[in-house]
């Protein structure tokens, strides 16, 4: 038995300006407690003047265990038990400060919003459109914030690890691994003062008259009416990985120079934000469906793989080895090495933005019904195009409407709303295949010419545009293609 241990820290720190009188940051009042209180009494401060007196308050706390054991169960080299745990910190990335530079009062970035911070806006052909004017002065409207939450956590995630791996022979190897992930405080971006928030959170009255561009939803409240949009970069994210591996090894089988390699992975990654900025172009929002409660959005990862199975094979032909002279040049030396890979589909999420304005919400589970009860994966054909989920041929139930703001942004969202990544695209599988042909050029040097074929049977996995998923005033189609074609490159090296 064998165990390593130890403990690691680190401390990031808090990335800022040498002139700290250019660091500004919005920094929420402590309510009660209360969230939507703390936006709304919330102000922007620069560092000196803020109530931490810094951007934002640093961790001190990172203390990363790790633990490790390695066993030799029979003492005799052949079976062993391997496990390990241990915690890893990330630091905070470069987007985080560089945005907050433009936060008033060195900048501004005006945020207009017709019907909610500005009446209208109206075509101009002024190059300053509804800033320009001809004598007096007039405040700007509301500036946009990027926001670092002042008790913004250091992202960290603990890792597990455990295999079980042993030898039967001199050739064969089986291993069997687990391998998990957890993870906490990930870093995230939440739209904290959108228009009805105040009068869904705060019960600021709807104001009739009031419409926001392409809706006419009354009530267009912010919860802080001082400011535009604040775009909050948090860490609030958590994650969930677990993952099975299955390794079996063949070496040289019955001396023939046939090698093969299985390998089997079952995994399930869970999460509310696969990555900071949604830049999936299946993530509709930036961020969360409710910046307030983000367990709305817990479900399947965007790059969650269930099944993948990899098999890959090395055949040094072996029937030549005997030849001499010209005929031993010419028909040893060949090597075949395919690699089969499969895997089951990738998840994707269809959203119902009928009634939106700023959030898009996921389409209720009972609209999503296949085109004529065809299952993704067996496509209606049309012009260039397979259609996947057709909405406009079922009864698909829009009416979802937030009682106090009138629009289908805010929750609380119907029992059937679908979950999050809950649909999937169909599976994939392919061909990777190598010939080569090794021939000695002298005692130390090997010419080997290499011909290597990509998708070799020239197979077309088929996929769906989940950009295209979703659904608006009960129409929308949900389109697939096939794609995948078969690249042949040829290569020589030069081995000593």
């Amino acid at each position: 038995m064998t165990v390593n241990y130890g403990l690691r820290y680190e401390y990031f720190g808090v990335q800022h300006n040498v002139n700290a009188n250019l660091d500004s940051n919005f920094y929420p009042a402590n309510i009660g407690g209360n969230p939507y209180l703390s936006i709304a009494d919330g102000k922007v401060d620069t560092t000196p003047t803020s109530p931490i007196g810094e951007l934002w308050k640093p961790s001190k706390t990172n203390f990363a265990p790790r633990i490790g054991f390695a066993w030799d169960v029979l003492g005799d080299g052949k079976t062993s038990i391997r496990g390990g745990y241990g915690i890893g910190f990330e630091r905070n990335f470069g987007n985080v400060t560089y945005n907050v530079l433009f936060n008033p009062p060195n900048y501004a970035v005006v945020d207009l919003i017709a019907g909610s911070n500005i009446p209208s806006i109206a075509l101009s052909p002024n190059n300053y459109g509804p800033l320009s004017g001809s004598v007096g002065s007039a405040a700007l409207p509301p500036s946009e914030l990027r926001a670092v939450q002042p008790n913004i956590g250091q992202a960290y995630a603990h890792l597990i690890s455990f295999s079980l791996e042993h030898q039967f022979g001199n050739a064969t190897h089986l291993e069997i691994d687990y391998s998990g992930s957890l993870g906490e405080n990930l870093y995230d971006i939440a739209g904290t003062n959108i228009p009805g928030m105040g009068n869904l959170y705060l019960g600021v009255a709807c104001t009739p008259g009031d419409t926001l561009s392409g809706g006419p939803n009354p009530c267009t409240a912010p919860l802080n009416t001082q400011y535009g949009g604040i775009n909050r970069r948090g860490s609030g994210g958590i994650s969930n990985y677990n993952a099975m591996n299955i390794r079996y090894d063949i070496q040289n089988i019955k001396k023939s120079g046939l090698t093969l390699r299985l390998n089997y992975t079952w995994s399930h990654a869970i999460d509310e934000l696969s990555d900071t900025f949604s830049s999936s172009g299946n993530q509709f929002n930036l961020g969360y469906t409710n910046p307030f409660s983000p367990m709305v959005d817990y479900g399947n990862a965007n790059f969650d793989n269930r099944h993948r199975i990899a098999v890959s094979a090395v055949y040094n032909i072996p029937f030549a080895r005997e030849l001499h002279g010209f005929a031993k040049k010419a028909l040893d030396g060949w090597e075949l090495a395919p690699i089969f890979t499969a895997r089951t589909g990738a998840p994707y999420t269809i959203y119902d933005i009928t009634n939106d304005n700023y959030i898009y919400t996921r389409v209720a589970a009972t609209q999503a019904i296949p085109v004529n009860g065809n299952l993704p994966g067996r496509p209606i054909e049309g012009p260039n195009t397979y259609g996947i989920f057709d909405f406009s041929k079922i009864a698909v139930d829009e009416t979802y409407l937030n009682p106090i703001t009138g629009s289908a942004d805010f929750g609380p969202f119907p029992s059937d709303f679908s979950g999050r990544d809950v649909f999937h695209t169909p599976g994939s599988w392919n061909l990777d295949l190598g010939m080569y042909k090794n021939t000695r050029i002298t005692e130390r040097a090997t010419l080997q010419l290499r011909l290597e074929a990509y998708n070799a049977f020239n197979h077309a996995n088929f996929g769906i545009n989940t950009g295209s998923a979703y659904i608006y005033g009960g129409s929308g189609l949900i389109t697939g293609s096939y794609n995948g074609n078969r690249n042949i490159q040829i290569g020589a090296k030069v081995i000593f």
